[in-house]
Order: structure tokens, then C-alpha cells, then sequence
């Protein structure tokens, strides 16, 4: 199999058709990072994507960056959506696009997720740490694996900081009620501050 190593390519078309590449979206999901489904491709990943069922020298492994329009670029097809989908979402659309421009009868495509992705907690914790992301990890879990809170920290106004938005939330509150506890996202972050004591 002929391997081929495209490096972190951005939305460029890598080669020329005569069959139609409009961009492609293989689901209409939306990119909502505050989506439920945290297994979701974000912009910024990194894919590898390996196609086989089709001739021999064109069979490749492509190691692609989901470009800041939440698109990558393949072969023949040019630009499809990948931003706000899942992987198997993105395999069906590449699979379909293959399909109905007539370039390939029967491809087979598989796609890894080769950049891992965390979480970071700071502030007033025991061992402020950037961990792995999971699938159903919360708030009060990450904290856990900071070691927990210092003696000095806000347990009720707790921030996680997630691109632009900060959102407040009750470490105390969650902890009597487990239910208010809150999902993360990749590239999360968790700040605990310094709680405000008045000796007066």
C-alpha cells in the first residue's frame, strides 16, 4: 500500500477533478461546542484517514488538519465537512462523495483521531495538571484528579472557561446534588480561585 503523508494540510484542494467537489457536509450537525455529544470532530483536530478498496496506487493513509472552516481536503473530491460530525459520519460523506462523483466504486475509508485531546485545571487545587479527555468526563471528576481543593480555594464560584465563554458553577452545589454536576469538552479549563476571607 502506497502511504502517503500529507502533513497537517488545511482546506486546500490536493488535486484537481473534473467531477464536480462542491464542499460537502456529511451531516447537517451542527459545530455547537456546547453540544451534548462531546465525540464530536471539532476544528483544530488532527485525522488520520486511510482509504483501501480502491486501485492499488491509490490507496493512502492521509494524516489531515480539520481546517478553521471545519473542513479537510481529499483527493478528487476536494473540500468535505468534517467540523461538528462524527467519525463515523465523516467516513459515510467521504465514502458517498467517492461514490457518486464516479471516482471510485467501492471505497472503504477509516478514520483515527490522532491527536489527543484535554482538559486543564488550575488555580486552587492540589495539583494543578492538564489531563486526558474521555467521553462523559465532568467537572467534579476533573477536580478529583487534581488532587482536589486546597484549603484556600472558592468552592462556590467555580469557573470553567470554555473558548470565550465563562460559565460559574457550585463545586458545593454539585457535590449535594450530583445531578448539577457538568459535562466537559475537550479543551476545557477549570480555574479555582482564592476564596475572599474577612477576618473583620
Amino acid at each position: 500500500m502506497l502511504v502517503v503523508a500529507l502533513g497537517l494540510l488545511t482546506g486546500c484542494t490536493l488535486f484537481k477533478s473534473s467531477k464536480s467537489s462542491a464542499s460537502y457536509s456529511a451531516s447537517s450537525a451542527a459545530d455547537d461546542p456546547d453540544a451534548a455529544q462531546n465525540n464530536l470532530i471539532r476544528n483544530g483536530d488532527t485525522l488520520n484517514i486511510q482509504i483501501s478498496g480502491v486501485p492499488i496506487d491509490d490507496q493512502a493513509t492521509f494524516t489531515l488538519k480539520v481546517d478553521d472552516n471545519g473542513n479537510i481536503s481529499m483527493p478528487y473530491i476536494g473540500n468535505v465537512r468534517a467540523s461538528g460530525i462524527t467519525s463515523a459520519e465523516l467516513k459515510s460523506g467521504i465514502e458517498t462523495l467517492y461514490k457518486t462523483n464516479r471516482v471510485y466504486t467501492n471505497p472503504n475509508v477509516t478514520i483515527v483521531p490522532w491527536q489527543e485531546r484535554y482538559v486543564s485545571i488550575s488555580g486552587e487545587v492540589k495539583n494543578p495538571q492538564q489531563i486526558t479527555y474521555y467521553r462523559g468526563i465532568t467537572a467534579l471528576a476533573a477536580l478529583a484528579q487534581a488532587g482536589g481543593f486546597t484549603d484556600y480555594a472558592n468552592r462556590s464560584k467555580c469557573k470553567l472557561l470554555r473558548g470565550s465563554k465563562v460559565i460559574e458553577f457550585s463545586a458545593k452545589e454539585i457535590q449535594n446534588d450530583p445531578r448539577k454536576d457538568l459535562s466537559l469538552l475537550p479543551n476545557d479549563r477549570i480555574l479555582i480561585e482564592r476564596a475572599i476571607f474577612d477576618f473583620n
